[in-house]
């Protein structure tokens, strides 16, 4: 073939025919070729050869590459949300910035209804508004009957028509223009739907009862649309919609219910228009966007719009709609996956120049022959592709069987063909770099040998001059040192919150969930029922319980100084609620609910004494409490504060302690807030306790659905972020220690087998065989020493940050510098003592003879 390209040559130069062109393409193409015949050949033959080694490789890169994967996948899935909305680069929410002077008290999701429209009337940047307000802002438990059927609903709400033409949920069924015109209509989700009807045709037109015991009592809705579900990437997640104007079916538009922020709004903005400007504006109108009925509170309001593509990664504002995902988590996580790459391809970076020195004389060989550099290059990344191919291909298949069970433990569906085209891509970029980054030092070292070089044995001191072994090690542990410190922090803080003193108890405290304020009769019969069961201590009612965000109450006091206070959180109980929960009184009494002598009296919580402005909380006791004209209520009255009580944690641990007044809900119990039945029992066996429960309720309200949980559960739900965060990481971190180890494992034994006749001659010279497994030992200590010193400060910086997050964070002590040395230390002593300790024992006239 060669001559045949020389004599091609010749002809050309002397101005032969086209024909020739045409051989020339013909000799390149078989060229071509041949040449990946033989790179396929010499990579097939070299690993084959080394099979051990090609397995350990393969291994640990698709466990890196799945873990990676799958990390890619979540972290894709969470980074998605609302992106599916047409208009979503258009869409933003309205918040509120309330502000005490120049402190910022709180930044609400939520604002006054009139937002929305008054905005789109005042400003035209805005092209369409849509409102959603919670339904159980109104009437406490949602609960929709059907004929015979009747369920206790979540994730109800009042929305506009403007709603489903700003984003693009499916319409499956009637109008998307015209679903939610009128008065008392309704919107159902395809899996609602399904609920209560056997089939989606012949829905529309249908009516349903809502029934509630709050603002809006029992009414007929008529379904005009079925819609579908929402994607779970959507940070909006609901079962129904109900036409908005029904909120004010009867009431005229002077009614305070126009000025009180229960409503997310969200604005649709025309091209070109400026959010941050816009916000600017609307602070600057924020009375006519509030009314005159809000007093003076429109003066430390201000709007800031909030893209829609950054709800769901950004803060967790205060009423918000749903849960966020931390950004940062997520950044933690993405580091995650880089380490665990790291990890992986240093595997294979190390084994491969630890094995190219084997094949020096093969290179030398081939060199002498005629091979040039470029082509030996080429082989190597040959070599490299292959490798990552297969590692892929592997990876896939474990990906593919391990998502279902990653999905569980995470607790998200992570749809395959929603991420096909972005997984390909990911894989296509991966299988590049990793190809270039794991084969390119390999190739152009060895191709860099010099022909006598290589037949004369001198590669060993040739290529490992430079340390790079060394330098590689040191990169994988340091990476894993990292990853283990973060580990043991995520636990360490979440053991931190949960163990914490809360200031309350909410063991065996199980809560029913009422409908509303119209039922205090039904409580009463209830109470009095379960007070006679020896085994039930403690029955109470408050408008909030552990691990609610306390409602949006506008309320302040006129503090001692005659200052106004800052917002202060108002909780509607009754006499036995601190008994229940065994709160702290610090002195005074509670509540006496037999008689009207306290209509005018309040029981106060530390914090809220403070604000008041006493020092020692106890000498608050007996103290008038002006209120804020504008305050829920008592507005513009003087109460009596007759008890001050402990502060308990209203929220996880993350959260700061806050100002609470409780005030007795017989005497001030709206017909919008949350009804709370809590139970304190004794007994052994939950399940015949909720037995119990059930039939005294279903004696107190008929048939309304009995919802209930257990306290300490719906208060650790607020943990669940930080608890999968940290089964994650743990997850990761366990999965890149194996991936360490392995190779660790795998250079060991090479090293190991290259220095055999060394161990040999040294036992003939009368070492022991606890010297041999020093001597290797002592070697990769000290990397791991260096791996160690070089991590931790890196890993302290990037703990730190996390850690400001929290409001209570635990402190950095010893443990944090103990633990990854001692887990870092042990995997290495697993990983290199077995064959350490195998070639120690190995009689000495073996390896000599080898």
């Amino acid at each position: 073939m060669w001559h045949q390209h020389i004599k091609l040559k010749k002809e050309c130069r002397a101005g032969a025919n086209p024909v020739i062109f045409e051989k020339i393409i013909i000799i390149i193409r078989y060229n071509v070729s041949d040449m990946f015949k033989d790179f396929a050949r010499a990579t097939f033959r070299n690993l084959w050869k080394e099979k051990f080694f090609t397995g350990i490789n393969v291994m640990g890169l698709a466990i890196a590459i799945a873990a990676c994967l799958l990390l890619f996948k979540y972290v894709y899935f969470e980074m998605s949300f609302d992106k599916f909305h047409i208009n979503n680069n258009n869409i933003y929410r309205v918040t509120s910035l309330w502000n005490k002077g120049k402190v910022q008290e709180d930044h609400r999701a939520l604002t006054v209804p009139w937002t929305g429209p008054g905005a789109k009337e005042i400003f035209p940047e805005i092209a369409e508004y849509g409102r959603l307000a919670p339904v159980k802002t109104f009437i406490g438990k949602e609960v929709i009957s059907y004929e015979d059927k009747k369920i206790s609903e979540d994730n109800v709400y009042f929305a506009d028509p403007g709603f489903l033409k700003m984003f693009s949920f499916n319409m499956l069924r009637g109008s998307m223009a015209n679903a939610l015109s009128k008065p008392f209509t309704i919107v159902l989700t395809e899996s609602l739907a399904m609920k209560y009807f056997k089939s989606l045709d012949d829905i529309v037109g249908k009516t349903l009862t809502i029934k509630t015991g709050g603002q809006l009592e029992q009414e007929t809705f008529e379904v005009t649309g079925i819609i579908k579900d929402p994607p779970v990437n959507s940070h909006i997640q609901f079962n129904a919609l109900l036409s908005f104007t029904s909120i004010f079916h009867g009431l005229n538009e002077g009614s305070t219910w126009w000025h009180w922020d229960y409503t997310y709004n969200y604005l649709l903005l025309r091209d070109g228009a400026d959010p941050v400007h816009l916000g600017q504006k609307m602070s600057q109108e924020r009375k006519r966007l509030f009314g005159a009925e809000m007093g003076n509170f429109s003066d430390e309001i201000e709007f800031v719009l909030q893209p829609l593509s950054a709800i769901h990664l950004g803060p967790d504002l205060k009423f918000g709609i749903s849960k966020n995902t931390s950004r940062s988590a997520l950044y933690f996580l993405i580091l995650i996956g880089i380490f665990i790459l790291i990890i992986g391809y240093i595997n294979y970076i190390n084994l491969a120049v630890a094995k190219s020195i084997e094949r020096a004389k093969e290179i030398g060989v081939r060199k002498t022959l005629g091979a040039h550099r470029s082509g030996l290059i080429r082989q190597f990344l040959f070599e490299s592709l292959f490798i990552n191919v297969l590692a892929m291909l592997v990876a896939l298949l474990l990906t593919t069987l391990l998502l279902p069970l990653f999905e569980r433990f995470v607790e998200v569906h992570l749809s395959v063909a929603g991420h096909l085209s972005a997984t390909v891509v990911f894989l296509l970029l991966l299988l590049i770099v990793g190809t270039f980054a794991a084969g390119l030092y390999p190739a152009f070292v060895l191709s860099s040998l010099k022909p006598i070089d290589a037949l004369k044995d001198r590669a060993a001191k040739h290529m490992q001059g430079g340390g790079l072994r060394k330098v590689l090690v040191v990169g994988q542990f340091a990476s894993a040192v990292l990853l283990i410190c973060g580990t043991v922090t995520v636990f360490k803080q979440l053991h931190y919150m949960k163990n914490v003193e809360l200031g309350m108890k909410m063991e065996k405290v199980v809560v029913m969930k009422g409908l509303g304020a119209f039922e205090e009769n039904q409580y009463q019969y209830l109470k009095s029922e379960l007070q006679k069961i020896p085994a039930i201590e403690k029955v109470a009612a408050a408008s909030a319980v552990p691990g609610d965000e306390l409602q949006a109450i506008r309320s302040k006091i006129i503090k001692v100084n005659g200052q106004k206070s800052n917002d202060i959180d108002i909780v509607l109980v009754d006499e036995d609620f601190f008994d229940a929960l065994e709160i702290k009184r610090i002195s005074g009494r509670g509540f006496n609910l037999a008689s009207d002598q306290d209509a005018s009296s309040v029981i106060v919580n530390e914090s809220a004494a403070a604000l008041m402005g006493y020092s020692d909380p106890g000498k608050a006791l007996h103290a008038n409490v002006q209120w804020d004209k504008g305050a829920f209520g008592h507005g513009g009255k003087t109460t009596r504060v007759v008890g001050v009580v402990s502060d308990y944690y209203q929220r996880a641990k993350k959260s700061q302690k806050t100002p609470v007044v409780y005030l007795p809900r017989k005497f001030f119990n709206p017909r919008w807030t949350n009804q709370y039945y809590l139970v304190k029992y004794q007994a052994d066996n939950p399940a015949s306790m909720l037995e119990v429960l059930k039939s005294r309720w279903q004696q107190a309200f008929g048939n309304v659905p009995f919802d209930y949980f257990f306290l300490e559960d719906h208060f650790n739900i607020q943990y669940k972020p930080e608890q999968l965060f940290g089964n994650v990481f743990s997850l990761f971190t366990f999965l890149a220690l194996v991936i360490a180890a392995l190779g660790l494992f795998a250079l060991s034994s090479f090293t190991i087998l290259q220095r055999s006749r060394e161990i040999a001659i040294r036992k003939v010279m009368y070492a022991s065989e606890s010297d041999i497994v020093k001597l290797f030992l002592k070697d990769y200590l000290k990397l791991i020493l260096v791996a160690y010193l070089v991590a931790m400060p890196v890993g302290f910086v990037l703990i730190s940050k996390w850690l400001d997050d929290y409001a209570n964070r635990i402190t950095i002590g010893v443990w944090f510098y103990t633990v990854p040395a001692l887990v870092i230390v042990l995997v290495a002593l697993l990983s290199v003592s077995f064959q350490t300790w195998k070639a120690a024992v190995k009689r000495p006239i073996l390896a000599l003879t080898d």
